[in-house]
């Protein structure tokens, strides 16, 4: 698709030229500061995206190691619960839509 455009606007840029030198350079030059603007915005997504896999996995780390302490903290004796029991505060509701009631 690059390669279709790049012909078009050649070809646009070679009729101008023989039609009128002034328009054929003023062309040139928009057509250079596209390529030119893309090619920065190729460039930065390219920095945010691996700037943004950086963080997500130290924000994943970071919930990891967050996770495991407050689990060690919750039962400081590491035991697991006895078969059929539910850690407290399981059985509560929390939040929702709440029973429903016909009317």
């Amino acid at each position: 698709m690059g390669k279709t455009y790049f012909i078009v606007c050649c070809s646009l840029i070679l009729g101008a030229a023989l039609a009128d030198l002034p328009t054929a350079a003023g062309t040139m030059v928009v057509v250079a500061l596209v390529i030119a603007r893309q090619a920065l915005s190729i460039h930065e997504n390219s920095r945010l995206n691996r700037e943004l896999a950086e963080l997500s996995a130290m924000l994943e780390t970071k919930v990891k190691v967050q996770t495991m302490e407050m689990l060690r903290r919750g039962r400081p004796e590491a035991a697991p619960l006895p078969p059929g029991e539910r850690p407290n505060g399981a059985d509560e509701p929390v939040g929702g839509l709440g029973p429903f009631h016909h009317g």
